[in-house]
């Protein structure tokens, strides 16, 4: 079988809709991974492990002749985001939850290569289709990577995508080098000393620090060529509560950094850092910093981009080779650390909701799309 037939289509189509329907998010998939395992139960796989890395999966096709191990990937989580879409009857039944992002479609399109892989074995080496827990928050794949059973089957190249709204449906988007920027978010915490609101010179507030603090990261986010593109979003300030009668003491500014390139991400939190230390010495101040979400850059590896661009040719896929990696960030750039690989994207529609929108729902027509190229992705090395 060389394309997907209608039946197994239809199959592909429902199940997505009850992932969708059934949204769980980062580190809790543990239905959604059940779901999947016995969705690929029935295609009989020469090996399948579970709780990997959390709640991932990895369905292991074997060759009889010795080659390559390559991994497909997708994820498993949904995102803390109430879905507002009444143009589809499979809306989240999960209140707050949803999958706004569409993992439950770059799901279905690794689980479209089950009907293939069971009829037409490889011939050579291992084809792993990989599902991994909490992405969204840069934790999966890094703790995929350390799980002995990941290991046992290390793949030596890996190849994942994502969908990307507002460029035309089936669109295939690659980036010769980097493709996804690098991420981490940063908790900069301040203590100093309470007083009486009316005697504030007899405590240590940290709100001047704060507020000297945001002036710099205003002035550090303009453009340097030593840093290229890297910025630094604050998305929460908080000092002390809500008590007219108190000078506060603790006090917490949290930043989300961003950059093209890990080395731009670096210095970026130094300068800040530097800042935050000096600016706390000034005001009297103890001061502590917490890292959370890391995601590396998702850079790509030219052989591996050289086969995806000519089978997108070959299969006369409209194709773009972008300039500039996108802003967002894909914890793929884990794996890609650590093995050969290529993400790329997969245009969604020109007019989709943009991704993490209330009301964005994966288009079913770019399963088909995903299974060919994942399809004669795997052929090259395994047949």
């Amino acid at each position: 079988m060389t394309r997907l037939s209608k039946e197994f289509l239809q199959k592909l189509i429902d199940f997505r809709k009850l992932l969708h329907r059934n949204p769980e998010v980062s580190n809790a998939e543990k239905k959604t991974a059940q779901r999947i395992v016995d969705f690929i139960a029935d295609y009989t796989p020469d090996e399948m492990l579970t709780n990997v890395g959390g709640y991932g999966i990895l369905a292991i096709f074997k060759g009889t002749e010795e080659g390559k191990c390559t991994a497909i990937r997708a994820e498993l989580d949904g995102l803390p985001i109430l879905e507002k879409n009444d143009t589809i009857d499979y809306s989240s039944e999960n209140n707050g939850k949803s999958h706004t992002c569409g993992h439950d479609g770059h799901v279905v399109m690794v689980l479209s290569l089950l009907d293939y892989l069971s009829n037409n074995r490889p011939k050579k080496g291992k084809v792993i289709l990989l599902f991994q827990p909490a992405e969204e928050t840069g934790e999966g794949a890094a703790r995929m990577i350390k799980d002995e059973k990941f290991l046992k089957h290390f793949p030596d190249e890996i190849i994942g995508l994502h969908n990307i709204p507002g460029e035309s449906l089936g669109k295939v988007l690659i980036g010769r080098q980097h493709f996804a920027a690098a991420s981490k978010g940063i908790k900069l915490y301040f203590e100093g000393a309470t007083s009486h609101a009316a005697e504030p010179d007899n405590g240590v507030n940290p709100s001047f620090a704060i507020s000297e603090l945001v002036q710099f990261i205003k002035h550090v986010n303009q453009y340097d060529e030593k840093k290229g593109f890297a910025i630094a979003t604050i998305i929460h300030i908080k000092v002390g509560k809500v008590a007219f009668g108190v000078s506060p003491a603790n006090g917490v500014i949290m930043l989300t950094l961003r950059s093209f390139e890990d080395k731009h991400l670096a210095l970026l939190e130094q300068q800040i850092t530097e800042k935050a230390k000096e600016i706390s010495q000034q005001h009297n101040l103890k001061f502590s910093l917490q890292q959370t979400e890391v995601f590396p850059a998702t850079v790509n590896h030219k052989e591996q981009v050289n086969s995806l661009i000519a089978i997108a040719r070959n299969i006369d896929f409209p194709m773009r080779l972008i300039n500039q990696p996108f802003k967002w960030s894909e914890d793929f750039g884990q794996f890609l650390s650590h093995t050969k690989g290529v993400f790329f994207g997969l245009g969604s529609g020109e007019n989709q909701p943009v991704l993490h929108h209330s009301s964005f729902d994966f288009p079913d027509a770019l399963i088909p799309i995903g299974y060919s190229l994942f399809k004669n992705y795997i052929q090259i090395n395994h047949y």
